[in-house]
């Protein structure tokens, strides 16, 4: 027969060293019942509840003595999970009882975790705390037992509750009980927490041991409020660096805890730590995070200060590592970063370009909140070299970056002078415009009338021959280069382009137009009659300021020496070769 429940309230086991001991692996008692029904020898006891053993049981968990009505002898209580029994025989009112193997052994740790006190604590006598614990694995909860011990963790362990509230049974529940702190002094105190349920019990215990005082510090480390010894600042782009003051307190080890309180992304909070100092990172540039800090004693439960004053600070912006510069003009040079510079328009963020070069930072060195900005009066084809730093919203500057140089653009030539005209030559004179001794020219002939398909959009070489390609060569190897195998009693025009030392060509300046003499005519003869004599000076004379070029056939023919304009040049060319043409 196996009586599952008896209506019997405390059920009496008397453990005994007498006839009925049993052998090995098994615990015998007597037990008187106090209510309900009447087992016989055989049958399979099984026992709800707790039960009230004398003496102590060495293989079970004792606890410190209860003291019940007309019991003598040292009585403690022994929590069991419906532990089965065999009757043996009966005495009296009494039952002999083996306790079936493996019944007595100690409820498995885990699948309780007890939070509060777990060690280390000091708690004042008479002072309320809150027991905790919570469910690790769930399981058919009937009730939860706590115990507490001033010896460590062997016990004896004293009742602090039993039977309480089963409550929720579900993984991380969380369960408390506030307990009076006894007024026992110890520095050995411990509490165990049973899980009591229908199938295996599970219990946990402090951890370490706690203690039991009669007056506990409360008094927080000084200074309190807590302070700063180096406030909030960046160190570099994406960290925080900050230092609290060092505290002073009766319980080491002083603790400290630094609290990202707002701002940017990747902001956090410190652990508790020893080090005064703490550094943040994975922050963003150029962003503001605000910090306060509080400290602890060595106690458990710590007594902390308040927080500090909260602080805020920026981390360094980015430093300008791609530096390019654009030349706009022949006194003009754009320069731009082109490196992702965050927040740039917060604060007291910007950019501050300079020029390395004797009055190349006209127009810089002022902090701006743009990418761009334009060194101007600047010299044509000069090589200028500039840098670039920044500075972050709090004003908080980086170093220059690399340099880069550039150099203007050259200034477009004026119209090239053409003389010393033949019937198949001219001479041309380039106009540099202001251009240094560095730029390089090209000559192009743009036109011919009639068509002179030699030379009609050819470019001049360093000979003077027709060439498909641009010469490139500085004013000082042009020098005065004469076009050659040019067509008689035909105009050509000419212009010319710069190029400065960087390769950038600048636009065609204007032409300037030249007509060849008549092959085998004579030099000076204007009016065409054979000979050269004052005749043709007055030709000359007569035909002053004519315009040449437009149409005038005598206009033309006046203009001796080609040099586009009818004056007394002509008139000196025309008497310095008196005399009969051959």
């Amino acid at each position: 027969m196996l009586v599952d429940s008896l209506d019997a309230g405390y059920i009496h086991v008397l453990f005994s060293d007498g006839p009925w001991r049993p052998g090995p692996g098994a615990r015998a008692g007597i037990i008187e019942l106090r209510a309900g029904e009447q087992p016989l020898p055989g049958d399979t006891l099984r026992l709800p509840g707790f039960v009230l053993v004398d003496s102590p049981c060495e293989t079970c968990y004792p606890t410190t003595p209860v003291g019940l009505a007309g019991n003598t002898g040292q009585t403690r209580i022994v929590a069991h999970f419906r532990k089965e029994w065999i009757v043996k025989r009966t005495y009296a009112n009494r039952w002999v009882l083996t306790c079936l193997a493996g019944v007595w052994a100690s409820p498995v740790l885990g699948h309780v975790q007890l939070n509060y006190p777990n060690g280390g604590e000091q708690l004042e006598v008479g002072s309320v705390v809150t027991v905790e614990w919570q469910i690790l694995i769930s399981h058919s909860l009937l009730n939860w037992d706590l115990w507490y011990s001033t010896t460590g963790s062997n016990g004896p362990w004293i009742v602090v509750a039993v039977d309480l509230p089963p409550g929720s049974g579900s993984v991380g529940s969380i369960h408390t009980y506030e307990w009076t702190v006894p007024d026992t002094l110890t520095s050995q105190g411990r509490v165990r927490v049973l899980m009591d349920n229908t199938g295996t019990d599970y219990e946990d215990i402090s951890n370490s041991d706690f203690s039991i005082l009669l007056e506990v510090d409360h008094d927080p480390p000084s200074p309190d409020p807590m302070t700063f010894d180096s406030l909030p600042a960046p160190l570099g782009t994406m960290e925080m660096t900050m230092t609290a003051t060092e505290a002073t307190d009766d319980s080491p080890p002083i603790e400290y805890m630094f609290d990202f309180v707002i701002g940017g992304l990747g902001g956090s909070d410190s652990a508790w730590q020893e080090s005064t100092t703490y550094v943040d990172a994975g922050l963003f540039p150029n962003s503001n995070y605000t910090y306060r800090v509080k400290a602890r004693d060595g106690l458990n439960p710590a007594n902390e200060t308040d927080w500090s004053d909260e602080h805020e600070a920026a981390t360094e912006i980015e430093t300008p590592r791609l530096l390019f510069a654009i030349a706009t003009s022949s006194s003009s040079i754009d320069v731009v970063v082109l490196d992702p510079l965050t927040n740039l328009t917060l604060g007291s963020s910007g950019v501050y370009f300079d020029s390395t070069t004797d009055g190349g930072d006209v127009g810089l060195n002022e902090w701006i909140q743009t990418i761009l900005d334009t060194a101007t009066g600047l010299e044509p084809d000069a090589l200028y070299t500039f840098r670039v730093k920044a500075r972050n919203q709090d004003g908080v500057e980086t170093e220059y970056g690399p340099e880069t140089s550039k150099a203007t653009l050259a200034n477009v030539p004026g119209a090239p002078a053409l003389d010393a005209l033949t019937c198949d030559s001219m001479d041309i004179d380039l106009d540099e415009n202001g251009n240094p001794s560095i730029t390089s020219f090209a000559i192009q002939c743009t036109a011919t009338d009639p068509s002179d398909a030699t030379w009609d959009g050819m470019y001049v070489d360093a000979a003077g021959e027709p060439t498909m390609e641009p010469a490139w060569q500085t004013s000082s190897d042009w020098g005065t280069v004469t076009a050659l195998g040019l067509s008689e009693a035909t105009t050509y025009a000419y212009q010319v382009a710069a190029l400065n030392q960087d390769g950038v060509e600048t636009e065609f300046g204007p032409a300037s137009s030249a007509a060849t003499g008549v092959c085998g005519a004579c030099e000076g003869d204007a009016n065409g009659d054979g000979t050269v004599d004052p005749l043709d000076s007055g030709f000359v004379l007569a035909r002053f300021g004519c315009p040449v070029g437009e149409g005038d056939p005598s206009c033309d023919e006046a203009d001796q020496n080609g040099d586009g304009a009818v004056d007394p040049l002509d008139v000196g060319f025309v008497l310095a070769r008196f005399g009969p043409c051959d």
